[in-house]
């Protein structure tokens, strides 16, 4: 389950990133799944909470990414880190 719920992140990242290598791995201190989404330059950081990956199911995961529209906000905030959890996503500060 929780991997199949990673995997609609992955595939929504591959979609709106499809010039861009998406690398991925847990990082237990943050309690997180860490996506690195690169190219040449500056790689784009999000964070995603384990609440929110516990909160959700496989499709409303899918559907929470497009509703907030989660790549545009990774696009506009190059080099700034997305923080992703139940509630909202912010971007963090350095």
């Amino acid at each position: 389950m929780l991997d199949e719920k990673i995997e609609v992140i992955r595939r929504y990242l591959r979609i709106e990133f499809p010039d861009h290598i998406i690398e991925d791995q847990y990082n237990f201190d943050l309690g997180a799944q860490i996506f690195r989404v690169s190219k040449v330059d500056t790689p784009y950081i999000v964070r995603v909470t384990q609440e929110f990956i516990d909160d959700n199911d496989s499709a409303s995961i899918e559907v929470i990414l497009q509703r907030r529209n989660i790549a545009n906000l990774i696009r506009e905030n190059r080099g700034q880190k997305i923080l992703l959890r139940s509630g909202d996503a912010e971007i963090l500060p350095d």
